[in-house]
Formats: C-alpha cells, structure tokens, sequence
C-alpha cells in the first residue's frame, strides 16, 4: 500500500501541476517514478519554483496525511539540460 500511495499522490501531482502550468509558458514532458520533468520557460522559474514546491506540499499533506505519518519531501533541480 505504501508503494501505491507514493505513485498515486505523485500521479495526483503531476494532474495538477499540468493544470497549473496550462497558464504558464513552461510544460510537463515527462514523469517517471516519484518524478515530474518540466519544461521551463526561463520567465517561469523562480516564480515556477515556488508555485509549484507549494502545489506538491499541499497535494501530498491532502492526500498522505490518511494514510501514511512518514514525512515525504519536495525537491527540485534546475538546470540547462536534462538527463
């Protein structure tokens, strides 16, 4: 179970997160495992930042907090190139 609501609140996530960016010029392109890959607009990233370390913190305390005591962390990285 525990596997499971990791997946689904970073499923849960990445559906708002694209939302959210449907105003923004940055986009979604690509989520693996317990990560979400971002295009960002350079307009976008520090404003980005921390909208969206918000819109995480808040999905996962909404959705984990039932279910799970564990303290799960928000994290991202920034850069010109990915992979």
């Amino acid at each position: 179970p525990i596997q499971n609501l990791g997946a689904d609140i970073t499923n849960l996530t990445a559906i708002h997160v694209d939302r959210v960016l449907n105003d923004w010029r940055s986009v979604l392109i690509h989520q693996v495992h317990d990560s979400i890959m971002i295009d960002v607009h350079p307009e976008d990233t520090l404003e980005g930042e921390r909208g969206l370390h918000f819109i995480c913190r808040e999905i996962i305390r909404r959705y984990s907090q039932p279910f799970c005591s564990l303290r799960l962390d928000v994290s991202f990285e920034v850069g010109e190139r990915w992979g």
